[in-house]
């Protein structure tokens, strides 16, 4: 089965091996994904989580309507329609903040493939980096899949 177009898009991301500059400063890289959203840039890439720029602006690149809150990894929940795990569904985790799930913090990247009781999802911001990382399943909170109406090309993925 092919891979649908964002996934492949992240593969090739990856390949280009991006990471956040050491201390204070931004990728120039990390920085255009911003841009590419009309989002400013952080003045450095280490101290604002970057996930779901990165899923987002992979969206838009192939032709898929980003979700509204650009810079929020469960602003995707809001979006598209729920699915089960399948590649290249948009995956989304919650996050603790000292200890406790606050319901606004997340991380978001696409699915890859299940590997026992983890996901293996490829995003941005992954050990301050595009990266394949492995997630517990007991951490997930959604799956998204985009609407027909979310693509901006008339093709649809069903």
């Amino acid at each position: 089965m092919t891979e649908v177009p964002w996934l492949l898009r992240a593969r090739e991301d990856l390949r280009r091996n991006t990471r956040e500059v050491p201390g204070p400063g931004i990728n120039p890289w990390i920085a255009q994904l911003y841009r590419d959203l009309r989002l400013v840039p952080p003045a450095d890439d280490s101290t604002h989580a970057w996930c779901a720029v990165y899923a987002n602006r992979t969206l838009m690149v192939c032709g898929v309507r980003p979700w509204r809150r650009l810079q929020l990894a469960r602003g995707a929940l809001d979006w598209g329609q729920p699915t089960e795990f399948r590649p290249g569904a948009i995956g989304v985790k919650r996050r603790l903040v000292d200890g406790k799930d606050d319901g606004v913090h997340g991380h978001v990247f696409f699915g890859v493939e299940i590997v026992g009781d983890h996901v293996m999802g490829l995003g941005g911001n992954q050990f301050n980096h595009v990266s394949i990382a492995p997630h517990p399943l007991s951490e997930m909170i959604g799956w998204r899949w985009p609407k027909p109406s979310d693509f901006l090309t008339g093709e649809v993925i069903p």
